[in-house]
């Protein structure tokens, strides 16, 4: 008896619902697909997750964080966090040029998370032997074709079955890039038939078609267009189906997760509307099976491990930074005892080296493989500023090299312009064991307008041109705290606008030693 998981994003939350009818009528589930979020779903389920643990889930996970990849700020570095919420939007710089990013979340917590939940099946590699065998689908970026998985790193199979299209980024797997499995093949009905299901029953949340007077707009007629080659794909996936379930969730929206518990009630609802149906399809299908049912396995709560004892680190690829930096921001010295809370922890704070794209793990016999994914070497980025003195400004910035998380030499050019105009650029290069010493020289120029007040009154406009040149050396103490000493000088040039009053030009050179700063 097998059973096929649609996708929909929020919707298809609606299948716990499904799956807990199943579970309470005592009806067996002897084999699992899904797709996007039914390969959530259903491998979770295969592993060895009750339904009621997935509503669990699905009710007290924050789907905010986990679907915009924000930073903690606690696990930012002294550097970073000066700079890291000044810009409104950040591009990658490829080939010399600004590029778009391949999707707006990179998926770096929603990894995270699956990787997290599925410790127990890090070392199965053919999903055939979960204690409930699973298969995902996606699509191929390149030839638009279905894509079935059934082996490989469970964590990562869930993840491009769900990588839907400019909202996560796509997923590369077998030398395969991969978007989410629904562009072509929403609910995997045939797999289930491929996998061995004699019975089927599908939970489908898909979207139907619009009528006639819903389409209004070009946005309207845009995505129903697109949905033309989604439903061919769905009427003869539905055929394959003894039973299908449809839960009524179209008053829901694609990322309405805040109304999770809604949704798996509609599912549980839909289920039980249909269990005559299940139940005749399983009276049919035991008379005309065409092999025995195999035992089933039983199916006993997991139960998180406490820790695991991890004897070896590898950084997959080992060339994207220095070991000992990587060794250094991971904090693991094997042979150690770890918690899932702290790996998860200590792979956020890689992560918040800025350096990678994605940072994943894998644990397997006690060797711990992090799994890095580089981001560009260069960002720009865009920022809007305001206040009451200068009013309006515009920040520019370019950044090129991996930086202080990547160990190697950066470059960063950063401009504001208004009515204050500022540019300041430098180079930063970091040295000694783990890179924790950090070399920067720096040179920039400000130019400051700003009036001259005699008994409260105006009497005179000038302005302040600021050039300097400085050296600073830098050693992190954490994520909180660098100690730093800074040699600077600076030439200030005053010039009045207005002579109202009698202030003639000065120029004075001034030398400032640091001490505590950044």
């Amino acid at each position: 008896m097998g059973v096929a998981l649609s996708g929909g994003a929020a919707r298809g939350l609606a299948h716990i619902g499904v799956l807990r009818v199943l579970e309470d009528a005592g009806v067996p589930v002897d084999l699992i697909t899904g797709t996007s979020m039914g390969s959530v779903l259903g491998g979770l389920y295969a592993v060895g997750y009750t339904a009621a643990q997935l509503d669990t889930i699905a009710t007290t996970e924050d789907w905010t964080r986990l679907l915009t990849d924000p930073v903690d700020r606690r696990d930012l570095p002294v550097d970073r966090k000066a700079t890291e919420d000044h810009y409104l939007v950040t591009l990658p710089i490829h080939r010399g040029g600004i590029q778009l990013p391949q999707g707006v979340v990179a998926g770096q917590r929603i990894s995270q998370l699956f990787t997290g939940l599925t410790w127990s099946a890090h070392g199965i590699r053919d999903f055939r032997e979960l204690p409930i065998p699973f298969a995902a689908v996606a699509t191929d970026l390149e030839t638009s074709r279905a894509v079935v998985l059934d082996h490989g790193f469970l964590p990562d199979a869930m993840r491009a079955s769900m990588a839907l299209p400019s909202v996560f980024s796509p997923v590369v797997l077998h030398d395969t890039v991969l978007i989410d499995g629904g562009v072509i093949r929403n609910l995997p009905a045939q797999d289930a038939r491929a996998l061995g299901a004699d019975v089927l029953i599908c939970s489908d949340v898909t979207d139907p078609l619009e009528p006639r007077d819903s389409i209004v707009s070009f946005v309207d007629v845009l995505v129903q267009s697109v949905s033309f080659r989604v439903w061919d794909s769905e009427a003869e996936q539905r055929r394959k189906c003894d039973v299908v379930i449809i839960p009524d969730v179209r008053e829901f929206s694609t990322f309405g997760f805040d109304r999770a518990h809604e949704v798996i009630a509609r599912g549980e609802a839909a289920a039980r509307a249909a269990l005559p149906d299940i139940k005749a399809a399983l009276a049919r299908g035991s008379r005309g099976a065409s092999r025995p049912r195999p035992p089933q396995p039983p199916r006993t709560p997991l139960v998180e491990p406490e820790s695991v004892r991890v004897t070896s680190v590898r950084f997959d690829p080992p060339n994207l930074a220095p070991s000992g930096l990587l060794a250094r921001t991971l904090g693991l010295k094997p042979p150690v005892w770890v918690s899932p809370r702290d790996l998860d922890e200590r792979i956020a704070h890689v992560y918040a080296t800025g350096v990678f794209e994605n940072v994943r793990y894998r644990l397997e016999n006690g060797e711990l493989t992090v799994l890095l994914r580089e981001r560009a070497a260069g960002r720009f980025g865009v920022g809007l500023r305001y206040d009451s003195r200068y009013k309006a400004s515009v920040l520019l910035s370019s950044t090129v090299g991996r930086g202080a998380g990547g160990g190697g030499v950066s470059g960063q050019a950063d401009v504001r312009l208004g009515q204050q105009l500022q540019a300041i650029a430098a180079v930063r290069q970091p040295v000694g064991d783990g890179r924790a010493v950090m070399l920067r020289a720096a040179t920039e120029f400000a130019r400051s307008p700003f009036d001259l007040f005699e008994d409260g009154h105006r009497v005179a406009q000038a302005r302040v041109d600021l050039g300097a040149v400085g050296l600073s050396v830098a050693r992190s103490l954490g994520t909180a705290v660098d100690l730093s000493a800074r040699v600077k000088t600076e030439y200030a040039h005053w010039v009045e606008d207005v002579s109202a009053v009698a202030t003639p030009d000065v120029d004075r050179l001034f030398y400032t030693v640091a001490g505590i700063g950044q």
